[in-house]
This record gives C-alpha cells, sequence and structure tokens, in this order.
C-alpha cells in the first residue's frame, strides 16, 4: 500500500521526497532549526514530527477532491487492506479480497468521529487551508447534536456528507459544511426524543441543573392539614376579590392545572389582574429558537418579548381621561348575537369580563358594533377605536395612532402570477389561513384600559389585539413575517407568500406540493399557531387567493364568477340613474380598482369616476353622471360579461414591432400605413385636423389599424411599440386622453387586445431618428451554432477540457470562492495557484495540466468571453507562463522511453508469430496490424480503439475501408490526428518483393477473417478480438510487448507510437527524400524529425565521413 505521509511544515513535499529517494539525511538548509538536535546520518528521531496521520493514497485523493468519505475507514490501521477480510477454517487464515470489512458499517461513537474526523480535517486542509473555520464549526455542530439526538449524530453526518459530495460532483455546487441542514435534521429527528430538561422544558440545560429545581426546594411544603383560618390546607394567605377567593395554585411557580374546572379567580393576588403577563397561544420558546439564526436580532426580540409580555398598540398618550361611548346602533339592535358573540370572546380568552366596575383607575369604553360578512354573512364584533367621532375635547385610540408608522404595502396578485409563469403549466398551490389571526397577538396589560367596552351595564376589557385597531395589522404582520422566514429558512420550504393571515405556497410540477403543505403544518402545529382548516387548501392546480382565482392548469388569473355577476349588477344599477350619492360611487370605484387586478388597463377607465367622487364632500351627497363616466360604465360592463373576468397569464417579455417588422408612421397631410399596409385619411378623419392633439392621433391611429388586422397573432404576447411622438407615449402609457377622440382610439385599441388577443400588454416608447433592429432570436441559426461548437473539437479533446474545467470550478468552490453562474471568476494569479495545486494536490503531468488550461480557455471562448490565458494584446500571460516552465522543468526526470520497432525488430516479431504465439487467427491478426502501421505510418489510434463498445463504424477503420487493385491495397483512413475536419485519407500499400509484404499479409488476413468470424459485414471492424469485437489499443499493445519479450527486448521501452517513429527512423536510414517522408507520414510540417532516431553506427559512419573530407 501507498502511503501518504502528511507534515504540518511548510516543507513537507521536500521532505517526502527526500524520504522516498534515498536513506541519507538531508542538508541542514532544508532542515528546520527546532530539528537540527536530532539529525544524524541515517535521520531524525521520530517523536521530532507529533503531528503525522498516515492516510493511504486513495483515501487522500477522495478527501481532497471532495468526494463522500467512510470516516470509518479512517479508523483502520493502515497496514490492513480496507476491502480484505479474513476467515478462520480448521485453523487457517483464508483472506478473501471482494468482501467489504464489516468495520465500514459500524455506527461511531461521538469519541470515534472526533478522532476520525480530525484526521479527515487535516488532509483536507492540507490542501485547502482556508476551509479549516468551516470544518471546525461543522464538527462543533456535530457535537451539539449528539448531545441532544444521541447517535443520530452519524446518521445525520453521513446524509450531509453524501449530499455534499453528490452537489460537488454533480452540479458543481460546494456546500457550506458550518451551516447546519434543516431537512436532514428534521428526517433524523423525526420520532427521536431530545433530551431536554422536564421542568423548563429548555434545551441549554439538564433537569438536575434546573433553576427551577432550586426554588421548588426552598419553598416550605407543610402538611396538608384542613384550616378554616386565613390560611388554605398548604398553609398560605388567602386572597379575596370582590367577595370571591383567589387561587393561590394559580400564584404560585408551578401554577393551577385545574384550567377552567377551577374554583377560584384566576387573578394576581397583588395587582389584580387577570394575568401577571400577556397570554398568547403561541409556543414563544419553539418560536426564538427557530428565530436564532435570523440576521435582524431587534425584529427576534420585538416580536417575542410581544408576544411574551404583550405588544405596544403604539397609542402616543396612554393616559386618558375615563370616557364610556355609547354602543353603535348594530349592536344595540341585535342584543342575543351580541350576548353570544362576547361570550365565546371570553371563552377564547379574547377579553376578559363581565365585571361590575373595571379594575383601572382610568379608562377608556369605546362603542360596540357588529359587522356582518358582505357575502359570508358571518358576524362579529368590531371596536369602534374611531369613535368619538368629530370631538374637540377627546381623541379617539386611532387618532393617537400615528398613520405613518402603521402604514405597510401587501404582495400583489401578480407576485403569484410571476412564480406560477416561471414554474409553468400544473404547479402546485396550498393556501392556508390563521384563525382568529388578530387575537393571537396580546396587548400590554398597561394598555388594557384603552381597549374596554360596556355591555348591559357589565364591563370587559381586551387583552389581545381587536379588529379596528390601526396598529393591529403591522403588529400581527410581524409574526406573518416571521413564518415566512422559518418556512424559507429553516424548512426550505420556497415561494411563500402571505397577506396577513393568508398564506400561499407554490412548487413546480415536478415537486411534490404534499411536501410543502406537510411542513406548513407542521411550522404551525410547532408554533401552536390556531389554523381555520376550512380556509386550508392544497396541493391543487385551481385556487382562489385574495379573492382571485388562480389556475394553473389553464393558466389563468380570473375572477370568480359571483363577484363578476355582483359587479356587473351593480354597475348595471348604477347606470340607470341620473345621479348617485358618493357613498355609491366609492363602493363602484372599490369594485372596479378590485376588478382591475385581473383587468390590467381597468384603471384608465376609472378617471373620470374618480374625479366625479371629489366633487361632493358628504358620503350621503350626490352627483350627476356624465356621459364620459357612462361610457366608461359600459366598457366595464360590456368588457365583464363577454370576457367573463379572465385575464391569461402572458409573456414576461415585450415583442418589439422590429422583431414582427410591424413599423407604423403617419403624416397629417398623406395619410397613414406602414410595411404591409398604407392608406390615405378617410373623410371624417380630415375634420379633425386642427385639434391641438391631431399628431398624436393621427400616429396612434395606425397602431389601432395594425391591431385591428393583426391581433389575433399577438395571443399572449407584450408588444412594444416604437413612435416618434412623445404624446402618443405618454397617451398609450398612461391609458387616458384629454382629447375625446383619442380616448375614442384607446377604447378601440384596449378592446381589441382584450377581445382578440386577450392581452393587455401593449407599451410604446419614444425614439429620436433612425435605431438599429434587435438582433432576432433564429432558432435554426442557433441550432446550427450549437453543433458547430460541439464538432469544433474532437469528443475526446472536449472531455478532456470539461474534466479540466470541472476540477477548475471545484478547486475554487473548495477554496470558498462563489460564482452565480457556469463561469467563475479567473484572472492570472487564480490560475497560477490553479496550477501549483494540479501539481502538488492532484500530481498532475505538465502536459495534462496545459490541457485543462486550454479547458478553461475554450469554455471561456464559447461564452464569448476573452482569452483568460492571454493578455489584451494577444501575447500569453507572462507570469503563468514562467510558472508552467517551472513544473515542466521540474517533471523532466521522468520522461517516458519510446524505442523505434525498425525493420529488424518488424522481422523479429513477425517470424516469432509465425512460429505460433498466440492463437492462429490472433497472431496472423496481429502480423497484419504490426505490418500495416509500419508500412503505412499509422498510429496506433488509426486500427485500434479505446474501448470495443465505442466503436463506430462511421469513424473507425472497418472492412469497406480496404479495397484492392493491380498489386496495391489501399487503405482509407476516415478520420487522423492531422485531418481535423475528416476529409479522409487514403494510404496506398502496394505489393512489394519482400518476404514481409503489406499487401499480401493484409489480402491472407482477410481470407482467415471470413472462415474465423462468423460476421463479416462492411461495417464491420477490421481487426477484431474476442466476440467479434474491436480491438483495444490495451488488447494490440500487450500482445505485441510479449512478442517482444519472447524476442530479448525490454517491453516497457515500447509502446503503440513506436511503428510510426521506427517507419521514421527507417526511412532516415534509407536516405528517403525529405518530402517522400513528410507524404508517407502524413506530416506537413518538420516535426518529422523528432520522429528518427540516429542511431549509433549512423553518428559513427557520419563522423568517419566528417575524418575522410579533412583528410582530402
Amino acid at each position: 500500500m501507498n502511503i501518504v505521509i502528511i507534515f504540518i511544515t511548510s516543507s513537507a513535499c521536500g521532505k517526502l521526497q527526500w524520504y522516498n529517494s534515498s536513506n541519507t539525511a538531508p542538508p541542514l538548509q532544508n532542515t528546520p532549526d527546532a530539528l537540527h538536535h536530532g539529525l544524524n546520518r541515517t535521520g531524525v528521531r521520530s517523536d521530532d514530527f507529533p503531528n503525522v496521520d498516515i492516510v493511504s493514497t486513495g483515501l487522500q485523493k477522495q478527501i481532497i477532491q471532495g468526494k463522500d468519505i467512510n470516516l470509518a475507514s479512517l479508523l483502520i490501521p493502515s497496514f490492513e487492506s480496507p476491502q480484505s477480510h479474513t476467515i478462520l477454517a480448521d485453523g487457517m487464515e483464508i483472506n478473501v479480497g471482494n468482501k467489504p470489512d464489516p468495520r465500514l458499517n459500524r455506527q461511531l461513537t461521538i469519541q470515534e468521529f472526533i478522532k476520525a474526523f480530525g484526521k479527515f480535517k487535516r488532509v483536507m486542509t492540507s490542501a485547502f487551508p482556508g476551509r479549516r473555520f468551516e470544518l471546525d464549526a461543522y464538527e462543533e455542530d456535530i457535537i451539539e447534536i449528539s448531545n441532544f439526538y444521541g447517535n443520530k449524530f452519524y446518521d445525520y453526518h453521513k446524509l450531509f456528507s453524501a449530499k455534499a459530495s453528490t452537489l460537488l460532483q454533480e452540479k458543481q455546487i460546494k456546500v457550506d459544511w458550518s451551516k447546519r441542514d434543516r431537512d436532514l435534521m428534521i428526517l433524523i429527528g423525526a420520532g427521536v426524543e431530545i433530551n431536554i430538561c422536564k421542568l423548563c422544558h429548555m434545551v441549554d440545560h439538564d433537569t438536575k441543573f434546573c433553576p427551577l429545581q432550586l426554588a421548588e426546594k426552598s419553598v416550605s411544603t407543610p402538611h396538608l392539614t384542613k384550616n378554616s383560618g386565613n390560611s388554605d390546607i398548604r398553609g398560605r394567605k388567602r386572597f379575596y376579590h370582590n367577595g370571591k377567593e383567589i387561587c393561590n395554585n394559580f400564584n404560585s411557580l408551578s401554577g393551577c392545572n385545574k384550567d377552567g374546572r377551577c374554583l377560584f379567580l384566576h387573578m394576581c393576588s397583588n395587582c389584580r389582574n387577570y394575568d401577571h403577563s400577556a397570554t398568547t397561544p403561541i409556543n414563544v420558546e419553539v418560536l426564538q429558537n427557530e428565530l436564532r439564526n435570523h440576521s435582524d436580532k431587534s425584529f427576534v426580540y420585538y416580536l417575542c418579548n410581544g408576544l411574551k409580555y404583550g405588544f405596544d398598540t403604539k397609542v402616543s398618550v396612554t393616559s386618558l381621561p375615563t370616557l364610556e361611548c355609547r354602543n353603535n346602533l348594530s349592536a344595540r339592535s341585535q342584543p342575543n348575537v351580541v350576548n353570544e358573540l362576547l361570550r365565546k370572546e371570553c371563552e377564547n380568552g379574547f377579553m376578559y369580563g363581565p365585571f361590575d366596575t373595571l379594575p383601572f383607575s382610568s379608562y377608556r369604553v369605546s362603542p360596540l358594533g357588529v359587522a356582518e360578512g358582505k357575502y359570508s354573512k358571518k358576524k362579529r364584533l368590531i371596536l369602534d377605536l374611531s369613535a368619538p367621532h368629530q370631538s374637540d375635547i377627546h381623541f379617539s385610540i386611532n387618532e393617537l395612532i400615528d398613520k405613518d408608522t402603521c402604514s405597510m404595502s401587501y404582495v400583489k396578485i401578480d407576485n403569484a402570477i410571476d412564480i406560477i409563469l416561471k414554474y409553468g403549466r400544473h404547479s402546485w398551490l396550498c393556501k392556508y389561513d390563521i384563525s382568529n389571526a388578530f387575537k393571537n397577538c396580546p396587548i400590554l396589560p398597561s394598555q388594557w384600559p384603552l381597549f374596554c367596552i360596556k355591555w348591559e351595564d357589565k364591563y370587559y376589557f381586551y387583552v389581545r389585539l381587536t379588529f379596528g385597531c390601526r396598529s393591529s395589522p403591522i403588529i400581527f404582520d410581524t409574526l406573518s413575517q416571521a413564518i415566512c422566514y422559518i418556512a424559507t429558512n429553516n424548512y426550505k420550504v420556497n415561494n411563500i407568500l402571505h397577506l396577513l393571515d393568508d398564506f400561499l405556497t407554490i412548487d413546480p410540477p415536478h415537486a411534490e406540493g404534499e411536501r410543502s403543505m406537510a411542513l406548513m403544518m407542521m411550522i404551525f402545529k410547532r408554533l401552536n399557531v390556531p389554523i381555520a382548516m376550512h380556509k386550508t387548501v392544497g396541493p391543487v392546480t385551481c385556487l382562489e387567493y385574495l379573492g382571485i382565482i388562480l389556475d394553473s392548469e389553464k393558466m389563468e388569473a380570473r375572477l370568480p364568477q359571483e363577484k363578476v355577476d355582483r359587479i356587473c349588477e351593480f354597475i348595471s344599477s348604477i347606470s340607470v340613474k341620473s345621479s348617485c350619492s358618493k357613498r355609491e360611487v366609492l363602493q363602484l370605484l372599490g369594485h372596479l380598482n378590485f376588478a382591475s387586478r385581473v383587468i390590467l388597463p381597468g384603471r384608465s377607465f376609472v378617471s373620470y369616476l374618480i374625479n366625479l367622487s371629489t366633487k361632493a364632500k358628504e358620503l350621503h351627497h350626490f352627483v350627476r353622471l356624465n356621459k364620459e363616466c357612462r361610457i366608461d360604465l359600459e366598457f366595464w360592463l360590456r368588457f365583464l360579461k363577454n370576457w367573463n373576468g379572465i385575464n391569461m397569464f402572458y409573456n414576461s417579455t415585450y415583442i418589439s414591432n422590429y422583431d414582427m417588422e410591424l413599423f407604423t408612421d403617419a403624416s397629417s397631410t398623406i395619410g397613414f400605413g406602414g410595411k404591409w399596409f398604407y392608406s390615405s385619411w378617410p373623410t371624417e378623419i380630415k375634420n379633425i385636423t386642427n385639434s391641438k392633439h391631431s399628431m398624436a392621433f393621427f400616429e396612434l391611429y395606425p397602431i389601432v389599424v395594425a391591431a385591428v388586422l393583426w391581433g389575433a397573432s399577438w395571443k399572449t404576447k407584450k408588444v412594444l411599440f416604437w413612435s416618434d411622438n412623445m404624446s402618443t407615449v405618454e397617451i398609450i402609457r398612461k391609458g387616458r386622453s384629454k382629447c375625446l377622440y383619442i380616448m375614442k382610439l384607446m377604447r378601440k385599441l384596449t378592446w381589441c387586445a382584450y377581445t382578440t388577443i386577450q392581452n393587455p400588454g401593449t407599451r410604446c416608447r419614444h425614439f429620436s431618428g433612425t435605431v438599429s433592429q434587435n438582433l432576432r432570436c433564429n432558432m435554426v441559426l442557433k441550432q446550427t451554432v450549437e453543433q458547430l461548437w460541439t464538432t469544433s473539437i474532437s469528443k475526446r479533446t472536449k472531455d478532456a477540457y470539461d474534466i479540466g474545467f470541472m476540477h477548475f470550478k471545484r478547486y475554487l468552490l473548495l477554496n470558498n470562492v462563489t460564482f452565480t453562474n457556469n463561469l467563475a471568476p479567473v484572472s492570472e494569479e487564480i490560475l497560477i495557484y490553479f496550477v501549483a495545486h494540479c501539481q502538488t494536490v492532484l500530481k498532475l503531468h505538465y502536459s495534462t495540466i496545459k490541457l485543462y488550461l486550454c479547458g478553461i480557455r475554450y469554455n471561456y471562448l464559447k461564452e464569448n468571453c476573452s482569452d483568460p490565458l492571454e493578455l489584451y494584446n494577444g501575447k500569453p500571460l507572462p507570469r503563468l507562463t514562467l510558472i508552467l516552465n517551472s513544473v515542466k522543468r521540474s517533471q523532466n526526470q521522468n520522461k517516458r522511453i519510446r524505442l523505434p520497432i525498425t525493420f529488424d525488430i518488424l522481422e523479429q516479431i513477425i517470424k516469432r508469430l509465425r512460429k505460433g504465439v498466440f492463437s492462429k487467427f490472433i497472431d496472423l491478426m496481429i502480423e497484419t496490424a504490426s505490418v500495416i502501421s509500419f508500412f503505412g505510418f499509422l498510429r496506433c489510434g488509426e486500427i485500434t480503439v479505446i474501448k470495443s463498445e465505442h466503436f463506430e463504424p462511421a469513424i473507425n477503420l472497418c472492412i469497406s475501408d480496404i479495397s484492392f487493385t493491380d498489386n496495391i491495397a489501399n487503405l482509407h483512413l476516415k478520420q487522423s490526428k492531422t485531418d481535423p475536419f475528416r476529409k479522409g485519407i487514403d494510404i496506398q500499400l502496394h505489393k512489394i518483393n519482400s518476404h514481409i509484404c503489406p499487401y499480401r499479409v493484409l489480402k491472407r488476413y482477410l481470407e482467415i477473417r471470413k472462415t474465423f468470424i462468423s460476421s463479416y459485414q462492411n461495417t464491420d471492424p477490421l481487426f477484431v478480438s474476442i466476440g467479434n469485437l474491436a480491438m483495444e489499443r490495451e488488447f494490440f499493445i500487450t500482445k505485441i510487448r510479449h512478442v517482444l519479450e519472447l524476442c530479448g527486448y525490454n517491453p516497457k521501452n515500447f509502446s503503440g507510437h513506436s511503428f510510426r517513429i521506427g517507419a521514421g527512423t527507417a526511412a532516415g536510414q534509407a536516405n528517403i527524400e525529405d518530402h517522400m517522408i513528410k507524404t508517407l507520414g502524413r506530416w506537413s510540417s518538420d516535426c518529422y524529425v523528432r520522429y528518427i532516431r540516429t542511431q549509433p553506427i549512423s553518428i559513427k559512419h557520419a563522423q568517419q565521413q566528417l575524418a575522410e573530407s579533412i583528410n582530402h
């Protein structure tokens, strides 16, 4: 086994080189000063190097490459083979080589893990020192998981390591080991009992170290004897409020466990409040733990502190004088409904009461009202915190809350549509709804007196946020934001939207929507957030969200039919009137504004209604409907009835009129037209030429004509028009104009867009002068370019380039260099360090490193980037060139020896094969391949394949590539190294007067092949081995070397290229002219001279000729 010694010193490589090369001590100047005392003639003391990990070469390489490592293999002694297995049978030991070691399947203890991971960490950081902090943090995290989940820590490690390795090897994504994987923690933690304190349920200490245990022990517990005095049965003092006894258990540390069955008052015995602190169903401890990695610590503190102790409702002045307002008529007229709703509010803990008198020195009683759902008819209590209205003495609660601090932006339906468009048809949708939304958040106890009500001479006060309070939405939204953060960051629930208590998750079609549903429900359950199950839907492809139906199957966003009917009915009722109240106009605007969520240009057709609503001061004042308002209402009514409120999802990018060659222009005196149409102005159009908006009208007219003619072809497209008239641009952009004639065109354009093409996306831009045409998307040319890139280099070179580029990206990722796209950052400095990495860590040869660099250049050039290996002036990078030269010089000692197979050696090979070495057919095939390789100056790869299954008749040598004419055998090479464009080349093998004739041996081989091999088709390989498979390179070289060894040669000095080298050498010795040698070997340059090996006898003969010429 190869042993790798990792020294924690800067000169590790030098010591390793010395240790492997000789037994003599290294020079003193190459040895650390601290070790000089241990030097002697035979080396240094072993204990001078305490930090040495002995790891096998294979394991070290796998660790550095980021592969998944079984840590148990690092604990097995290095002198054992990890795959060996010993069986004792009848006192004998038998080694079975291919049976896995059972020790590799052990569940490591935490001590064994620390020992094994320490070795792993030191090997990794020897190649990537920057990862030490990351791996240290991972080790600490594993220890923490072990403390809470026991032996499950090793399951987490195995899953995490496998996941990190897969992402790195397959997707070139480097995982940060210092960050815990939430998905894996959920997987391994399912059903496992966590080690927590049984008293306070915290995870940071054990039960026996809980401070509550000391507090409980310090409380004296006298004998439970009945005491009729001022003490209860436990000897505690009795307290009373309004004649009723207060529960002492409720005021104790352990609390009262009787809940609603307790006969005593559950209120504070000191302050007479009903609780020491605010109450909420939310599990604040779990919430705080889930938010521990949140970047905004102030947000986490505000939310958790508010849930524990109550939220500040942002009332600027809390010390208000006592005021009692009269209840609204909606409550006074429905006493039975109010009684029932109050009872439920008290049972749910949203308010306390009833009281004869309030326990506050000053308080505010606001009017109580009953709100009824317009369509659901569900009734609920509303606290009118805007009362008293128009009072000069008292401020209302909402008036004391700043509007600006409570303003917030809500999610739009467009956000959901954009995600569905991104994922495409059949995206999965899930909807969740929190029940009693605001009332899950407690109010600060000091502000309870501000939220009181009075009903039937009894007082109540709210302890949770109320509907009607200006600050309730923004306070509750912090909880919703926290839930979204937890789902996204802790449980990887992507694409979650929320509007207060309504949540929506969207998953791609190939994903499992059930996962998001299960995770969200688990989050709500863990946080103890109440869910309205009747409003929870999914995973489905069609649901209603924010009042809009999202249909990913039909790719539609539409209004529910009942809402369409209601809006149409309301518009019809308004249209028949000559006048209506301001309240009715505002209600209509509310309906139309809601419909505009899916009828996108609808906002352009409410401007007259908005102007009309401003003419009346009070809600009960009436306004008269003018002609323009009725036209807008007619448009809305026709549109809703005919189009049925459907808005197709459309393309997110605009198609320019250049792409469609849709050019339009107009002249006020001549006419209008474009590339595909033209016309003079109709008579009725000429009558408005004096209008100040006439030019905008003329420019808009041909655009509308084009929409009428070809609008059906623009379906689901967003069309971008260019115009040289700025007024036209603004009119189309805003959708309205003061000119009635232009508004007619705008209505026609919009109506055409929706009724014909169902697409609101038309836009116009301004340009000055001539604008160059946009690049057109031609898919045919694009595919052709991709194909040309694929064939620009050979498949073998492409594979090598891909491997090199993969190593480059992996090297950067493992050194914490991140990048968003496929192209990593590159500079001369980065390339230099990559070369050093290839030499020292990957142990690559100089030629392989250069090949990897070429792969980097190829990928950057393909992405239209500059050559990373050259300067701006085209010269190579100077520092990188010097580094590569240094690598080349350091590896020169390992130069490979390749001796030529000259004609003399070929004769010996042929004689030995004819005597019989292998089988009759194999001997003849090896002889034929050797002879034609020599006389045809062939490379080994031109007659063999790397792997037999990779044989391709269109590329490799087949039977059909051999043809015979008079005394000539023609061999057709379909591709070769010197023929990159695969034009093909014919090699002539003539019939010669020699016992080794390529013509005769090839003809004889083909005749024998017909009898020995069953298949003889033109597309079959010329040379075959076992099973009629193409002869592999390794098969041919192995056979040749075996014959050379029988002939008395050292087979290691010969390779598959030796025939071509031998042919060139023989040609040089035969004094064949240079141009003929280049023709025979298909050389286009003078590099053929490197193939000619000069023999010593030739040098002697040349020197003899020199001496004779001098003597003469």
